[in-house]
């Protein structure tokens, strides 16, 4: 396209979740904090930097941002402390400059100056009670604290104490009508967010998982405006067409666009008639090969780990790797691919941990020894060919 889609800001949705988190809405306090899920390349984390943060620093808060689908050779546990240990010095560093004028305040400083930053979350060195008040106290108002791809802290003990830490934060700071700690937890895996909320040893047990609202709707009325403005003579666009190429390319906006880019070249002939056909048509090749290339990368793993990714994807978070009915299932569907072999609890074992250390990772573990899918894509895959009678597929 002449002239490239632009950013789609969507300010409402992020004035809404900053009244939520800040307790400024009806019937929610916005004590726990906001845990949010959205498919992953939906334009969550965008959106999260673009929109929700600069809301909630206009709003007066002191934004911290996290993600923790980046460098993922770190403990979570280790990133989450950084990240606050980077805030908690570089207010520190203003707090020095302004020293005289917030003496004159009679604003007690010494112990925001005395704090050592970069041992937040050691044994011996501040909690994160301590560190996020005392950020809170240098930047005169709340912090607001947002953890993306938060599920990954529960992959390591580190990570899963830091969650403790930053709940224990949340206890000391909140109150019904005082929140000086906006915490908002994200992630791409539902399931998996939850596991942050709801197991008897939940560090956040209680809070809700809330789903995070797709572009929809808007977003496609903004591409459709778009498009008329570079290419006039397809006017008028139906939103409607568009919104159906958009669902059927999983609704992510950095596909749906370069499929846009070529559907709208200028060696194509501008008829909108073309235009739509190019664009269904993309639509479904991307769901072609979507689904063939998870069959294909199924279909390529060595036995043990196609039989133990098997049953991650029969038995979802019921999944058990070496219970009795594990066994009888990996002996069958061995059988099933022709494999006529013993199976034992190590091999399958190192079968699973080979799952989790493939690239793109295809398991994911957390540190109590709970599994569950990485991509969340694959049980939609799943569950359509065990439907239509066509599972395991063809190696």
């Amino acid at each position: 396209m002449a002239d490239p889609l632009r950013y789609f800001p969507r300010p409402e949705l992020a004035h809404e979740l900053v009244l939520s988190v800040s307790g400024k809405r009806l019937f929610d306090s916005g004590v726990s904090g906001l845990f949010l899920a959205a498919p992953r390349r939906t334009g969550k984390s965008t959106f999260l930097r673009r929109d929700l943060g600069p809301a909630l620093e206009n709003a007066g808060a002191c934004v911290v941002y996290v993600d923790l689908w980046e460098q993922r050779g770190t403990d979570p546990g280790i990133r989450i402390a950084e990240a606050v240990a980077r805030a908690t010095s570089e207010a520190q560093g203003v707090v020095t400059r302004m020293r005289d004028k917030l003496a004159a305040a009679e604003i007690d400083i010494n112990g925001w100056l005395g704090l050592r930053a970069e041992k937040i979350g050691d044994v011996d060195g501040p909690t994160f009670t301590v560190a996020l008040n005392a950020l809170g106290g240098m930047t005169r108002g709340p912090v607001a604290l947002i953890v993306d791809e938060a599920q990954q802290a529960l992959t390591s003990v580190e990570g899963e104490q830091a969650m403790f830490g930053l709940k224990a934060a949340r206890d000391a700071m909140n109150s019904p009508d005082d929140i000086r700690l906006m915490l908002i937890m994200t992630g791409s895996d539902r399931d998996r967010l939850l596991r942050l909320v709801s197991s008897g040893s939940a560090p956040f047990l209680g809070a809700q998982v809330r789903s995070m609202p797709t572009l929809g709707k808007d977003y496609v009325r903004f591409v459709a405006t778009a498009v008329e403005r570079v290419r006039p003579e397809l006017a008028p666009v139906d939103p409607a067409a568009m919104m159906r190429a958009f669902i059927a390319l999983d609704e992510w906006p950095e596909t749906f666009d370069a499929e846009l880019g070529r559907a709208l070249h200028p060696l194509h002939e501008p008829s909108l008639e073309h235009y739509e056909v190019r664009l269904e048509g993309a639509a479904i090749e991307h769901r072609i090969v979507e689904r063939d290339r998870m069959s294909k990368r199924f279909g390529s793993l060595p036995p043990l780990q196609r039989i133990a990714l098997w049953r991650l994807l029969e038995q979802r978070e019921r999944f058990r790797p070496h219970d009795r009915a594990a066994a009888t299932f990996y002996a069958q569907a061995l059988d099933m691919l022709g494999e006529h072999r013993t199976v034992d609890a190590n091999k399958i074992g190192r079968a699973i941990e080979r799952l989790r250390a493939a690239s793109p990772p295809l398991a994911w573990r957390s540190a109590r020894g709970e599994y569950a899918l990485e991509d969340a894509a694959m049980q939609s895959w799943y569950d359509d060919l065990v439907a239509a009678g066509k599972w395991p597929p063809v190696a």
